[in-house]
């Protein structure tokens, strides 16, 4: 006699048995997490609840299935009809724990540990969000194996067929979703590298900013008090969503109702033009500096009404204000010298016209001052009223700055300053920080600064010179130098933003090392000229120059091509150098090969310039290079690798595009793309409606 198709196969005895062993293997597990549960701490319970629920229900349910085989596998072999097959029972079994396994094991921890698999790359380093990954998939995989086992009951029942139909289209789903997830998951955690397309890489960070982002001691909250109507609120938006993915301890809140802008001021005084206000440790011992709007652009650059490019300096600003208070909002002093001629730390007049540039330094002093910096003046070398000693260089000092100095050449008190300088130099944290410029003296002839001799002790060449090049129709001005930073720098300096940045001074004296120096510096050159030609540098340093030094190119332009091309022909001019303590042999020389021995202290900058600085330019320059400049150099001087960064962390250009075209134009286009549009829907339509025919 045979048998019918649609009669189920016979039950397998063993199968019976191994469901029972592994219902009480499960149960043995479910009965030591449920221990841990009532071990475990008030907080710590709920991460015990799922595995116990799912263990639970697993256990009770496979026990049940195989003991009901087992008694079905009796009264088979007495003759009795089996009502299920081995199939549809472990098929059917299967499917329950895959569903338990995605939505007890993988849903309820999602849940849970919700902070945990939004929270960022670094967070993705803990085991937590695998499990919740690794619960799903698994769940996944037992889902599909029980289709594939009930599969070989589909064409002896209908009903049957229906139930396996609609369970395989519930699992392709899923499975379409969980591959999409894990593969999202595994391009987020190991293919970590941004590709930004836009034209400004508005969604890229420099790598300091996700370097001091992952590597966060202690939570930052930042409120957003920037208005959303300003033209710049959907870059600020967008650059605290791309920062908030490298680290789980950036918080953002946007701050909307008038109620929270009151509590926020009431707790932090925060000022009326306020952005941003960053707190460090806001559940500790919580720290807060404010960034105002104009920090986030430039303040000309605000009052425009037009649709042209506009520069974001959120990054810096934003991450400037992290790394100070996560060092420590203790803020550097910086001595300016005043009295001998230099430019005036409380001077904010701005110069009208480049020719006669003003000698103030407010503005860097504004700026300085955002960047944890504390500007002070100091009077080297005059009596103390109250002690009658000449006055030092206090010991607060993180630096000291010489800003374009003219009275050390005064045979009766520059010896005293110059003496000053020598005893601050001798501290081992003393910075320095010299602009030189040519002057004039009163014959109209160029003179020396006064210190000169004492540069010398740290193997520095100052030139009795200036810069200059012929004029040409894109630099007309040829006291104005082209630089670069040098080849032979710091390799601070050539790894920072300005490595590739033209940076132009007005009036520039040669600095340059010594080239054997018995003195325990190195000295390495950091700007210099860059070539207008390839066979000749197109710079020179004058010695012997005129007041009017215009008249004096022009002149030999004019009447002196062959003396013009001989002093065009020479080597690049150094404008800038830098000194530290030398750690080879004392004899070393001053050269490229030699420069790479850079494991000392930072001890002194010195650049032939002070103009830069000044009110009038020290905002200006490309990638805002000016200012750069000297908050590069000043955390040089302090070792700060991440400061050098940090101020060259270029603003991102925010770009505005205008369709224009005319009346006529844009009828065209709907003429044509219209009727063309409602041809391809009209001729898909048309397909479908075939196919399905057929």
């Amino acid at each position: 006699m045979t048998t019918s198709q649609t009669e189920p196969r016979p039950l397998n005895r063993q199968i019976a048995t191994a469901l029972i062993i592994i219902a009480g293997v499960v149960g043995v597990f479910t009965a030591w997490m449920a221990i841990r549960l009532y071990q475990a701490s008030e907080t710590d319970r709920k991460y015990y609840f799922p595995v116990v629920v799912w263990g639970v229900l697993v256990a009770c349910l496979t026990g049940v299935i195989g003991i009901f085989r087992h008694f079905e596998a009796n009264r088979q072999e007495e003759g009795g009809k089996s009502i299920y097959s081995d199939a549809m029972l472990i098929g059917s079994l299967g499917g329950f724990v895959g569903v338990a396994m995605v939505s007890l094991l993988g849903g309820w921890y999602g849940y849970l540990w919700w902070d945990q698999l939004v929270g960022g790359r670094s967070e993705w380093k803990s085991w937590r969000p695998w499990v919740v990954v690794g619960s799903m998939l698994a769940g996944l995989v037992v889902m599909f194996a029980s289709a594939v086992v009930m599969r070989s009951e589909e064409s002896g029942n209908p009903a049957i067929r229906r139930y396996i139909y609609g369970y395989n289209a519930v699992l392709t789903g899923l499975l379409l979703l969980g591959i999409l997830i894990v593969v999202n998951v595994f391009g987020f955690f190991y293919l970590s590298e941004i590709y930004d397309w836009t034209a400004t890489s508005m969604y890229t960070v420099s790598p300091m900013t996700k370097h001091i982002l992952e590597n966060l001691e202690k939570p930052v909250k930042v409120y957003v008090v920037f208005q959303p109507v300003d033209v710049l609120y959907e870059d600020l938006q967008t650059l605290l969503t791309v920062c908030k993915g490298y680290s789980n301890k950036l918080d953002v809140e946007y701050v909307r109702s008038p109620g929270a802008y009151r509590d926020l001021d009431n707790k932090y005084n925060i000022p009326d033009d306020t952005a941003l206000v960053v707190v460090y440790d806001p559940d500790g011992d919580a720290k807060h500096q404010t960034i105002l709007n104009n920090d986030l652009e430039e303040f000309n650059q605000r009052m425009r009404t037009d649709n042209q490019q506009r520069s974001f300096k959120g990054e810096q600003s934003l991450l400037s204000a992290i790394n100070a208070l996560q060092e420590g909002k203790v803020a550097r002093a910086i001595y300016f010298t005043q009295g001998s001629g230099e430019m005036k730390l409380s001077d904010f007049n701005r110069g009208e016209d480049i020719r006669r540039l003003d000698r103030g330094l407010g503005t860097l002093k504004g700026r300085l001052e955002k960047n944890n910096y504390t500007a002070k003046e100091l009077n080297l070398g005059e009596l103390d009223p109250k002690t009658r000693n000449p006055i030092k260089v206090p010991d607060d000092a993180y630096a000291v700055i010489m800003a374009a100095p003219t009275g050390f050449v005064d045979p009766q008190t520059g010896p005293a300053k110059i003496n000053e300088l020598e005893e601050y130099m001798k501290r081992p944290n003393a910075h320095l920080l010299i602009l030189l410029e040519p002057t004039f003296d009163r014959q109209g002839a160029l003179e020396a600064t006064g210190l000169e001799g004492f540069l010398a002790e740290f193997g520095v060449q100052v030139g009795k010179d200036m810069i200059l090049h012929p004029t040409f129709r894109s630099s007309p001005q040829p006291t104005v130098a082209h630089l670069k930073i040098a080849d032979s720098s710091d390799r601070a300096f050539r790894d920072g933003r300005l490595a590739d940045t033209r940076i132009l001074l007005l009036n520039v004296r040669s600095v340059q090392p010594i080239a054997q120096s018995p003195a325990p510096f190195m000295v390495n050159t950091l700007l210099d000229t860059v070539p207008f030609f390839r066979d000749m540098n197109g710079h020179w340093a004058e010695t012997n120059l005129p007041r009017d030094p215009e008249a004096f190119v022009h002149d030999l332009q004019d009447k002196k091509e062959e003396e013009l091309d001989r002093k065009m022909k020479g080597p690049p001019i150094s404008a800038a150098v830098t000194v530290r303590d030398r750690s080879g042999p004392s004899g070393a020389p001053n050269d490229p090969m030699h420069s790479q021995i850079q494991s000392g202290s930072p001890r002194m900058v010195v650049i032939g310039c002070g103009s830069f600085v000044s009110n009038s330019l020290v905002n200006q320059g490309a990638r805002d290079s000016y200012y750069s400049l000297i908050a590069s150099a000043l955390a040089w001087l302090g070792n700060r690798q991440e400061g050098i960064v940090l101020n060259e962390i270029p603003p991102k250009e925010r770009r505005s595009y205008k369709f224009n075209t005319t009346p006529q134009q844009a009828w065209d286009l709907v003429k044509v793309s219209g009727p063309v549009m409602l041809i391809v829907v009209i001729a898909f339509g048309t397909g479908i409606w075939f196919l399905r025919r057929r």
